[in-house]
């Protein structure tokens, strides 16, 4: 069984090399339980932290203001708006950029991302099951998921994120292909 911290990273290790080298990226992978944030810099390096802001924490209302407060200041500290990447990952963002985005561009903008959620947040959870093909399991995450990337672009002054629609079984190939040939790995 693979924890939260370990699918993050496994993501994480899966993502750093999207976008350009010379961007500073930020990935946000919102779960049930917590947001994973991991920032790699163009000179390799990278640091992460998990915080107790998941959508199902969300759904019981049980994040303190404290908990938002400390994510806000973890992006806003160790990120500079310019060369700034930042790359959504997880099923809600992922079913949002195949529901709503464009197949050939990878980013969702912000205002979309609003109108979403606005959108959404309007149905019942049964509602967003019929009018959106939501599958139960994700009808009624997705609208505090939504206010998690909404919450972290609008503190940035990011207008747009990426969203490349892998997840942990795309990430657990490269780990096992990396294993076999690590003559391919990029950033060692």
């Amino acid at each position: 069984e693979i924890t939260g911290q370990q699918e993050a990273k496994i993501i994480a290790n899966l993502l750093k090399n999207y976008g350009e080298p010379h961007h500073t990226k930020l990935l946000i992978d919102v779960g049930g339980g917590s947001t994973q944030i991991s920032i790699f810099y163009p000179d390799g390096s990278m640091i992460n932290d998990s915080f107790k802001i998941g959508t199902v924490r969300m759904l019981k209302n049980n994040i303190k203001a404290v908990e938002w407060n400390k994510m806000m200041d973890f992006v806003q500290k160790n990120t500079k708006k310019d060369n700034l990447f930042v790359i959504g990952s997880g099923g809600n963002i992922n079913f949002i950029k195949k529901r709503f985005g464009s197949y050939y561009d990878p980013f969702l903008d912000l205002s979309l991302l609003i109108d979403i959620y606005e959108q959404l947040q309007a149905f019942s959870i049964e509602e967003r099951i019929i009018n959106y093909s939501l599958n139960p399991d994700r009808a009624d995450v997705i609208v505090p998921a939504l206010i998690i990337y909404i919450k972290i672009l609008q503190t940035l002054n990011i207008d747009k994120i990426a969203c490349y629609q892998v997840g942990l079984s795309d990430g657990i190939i490269m780990e096992q292909f990396y294993d076999k040939h690590p003559e391919f790995i990029l950033n060692k």
